[in-house]
């Protein structure tokens, strides 16, 4: 899956205060991601699945709140 392949999936974008970090919880063949960017940069997008949109939702904000952190030295999700 490519960010081209969901752009019309997208369910929810979620922010940042700062607007640094962004969520956007995508459905794409009947399943739910994640895409993780920080400073408009792709970090990670983690399938979710056949979990709820509720769940994907808390994911989503996790990040953007700061409780799933990036690693500085890796870029990879930390927290989850």
């Amino acid at each position: 899956m490519t960010k081209s392949q969901t752009t019309n999936n997208v369910i929810t974008t979620l922010y940042s205060d700062d607007r640094r970090l962004m969520s956007e919880i995508i459905e794409y063949q009947g399943a739910l991601f994640v895409d993780f960017f920080k400073d408009e940069i792709l970090v990670e997008t983690r399938k979710v699945g056949d979990h709820s949109i509720q769940y994907a939702e808390d994911i989503a904000e996790n990040f953007v709140k700061g409780i799933i952190r990036i690693d500085p030295d890796t870029w990879r999700l930390n927290g989850v």
